[in-house]
């Protein structure tokens, strides 16, 4: 189904995703199966999502009220949350202030016409994460794979699919050193 609008609510620790379209409502499965059937009849049908696992704080050396905002996003958006603070932390050291010699900003460091375009605010941290959670969560199921995926966010989608298209299973040879580096931060591999 296609959602023009939503909301998350969360309530006692139990996140609902509810999805509008048109003068529908529906609740949707993001993590669990749990069916739910709402006082007052079937306005809300569907599925109820799980709690959101507590963050396992895997990187103790990151110390920053956004952390766990990033872990949250990521998993709203199915990628593995570590994964994500990781580039969360390769990125701008969770400073909301970050910026680059490239004109890159915020916590996420989104080129400005990238921000406009997902319709974040580079700047405003909360938007920030949310807007390259949802970006690097489409990178990684369009490309199919978390390296793919950061080398899209790193290069740019162009870049990543030149390097695929040279180098096949080797692509990654033909990426700009940086961004091999970049990849190698993060995953380790």
């Amino acid at each position: 189904m296609n959602y023009g609008a939503g909301a998350v609510i969360i309530i006692g620790g139990v996140m609902l995703i509810i999805g509008i379209k048109g003068s529908q409502s529906s609740v949707w499965k993001t993590f669990t199966g749990n069916d739910i059937t709402p006082a007052g009849g079937g306005f809300i049908h569907g599925k109820i999502a799980g709690e959101i696992p507590k963050p396992v704080d895997t990187n103790p050396t990151i110390n920053s009220p956004y952390k766990d905002v990033a872990y949250k996003d990521a998993v709203l958006n199915n990628i593995d949350p570590t994964f994500f603070v990781r580039q969360i932390q390769q990125e701008s050291g969770f400073n909301p202030s970050a910026t680059s010699s490239a004109g890159a900003q915020g916590i996420a460091q989104f080129m400005p016409s990238t921000a406009y375009g997902l319709g974040v605010d580079p700047w405003n941290p909360i938007s920030a994460l949310m807007g390259a959670a949802k970006l690097m969560g489409n990178y990684i199921r369009t490309y199919g794979s978390e390296d793919a995926g950061l080398a899209a966010y790193n290069a740019g989608p162009g870049a990543y699919q030149s390097a695929f298209d040279k180098g096949g299973a080797n692509w990654k040879q033909y990426l700009p050193q940086e961004t091999q580096t970049y990849i190698h931060t993060i995953t380790g591999g």
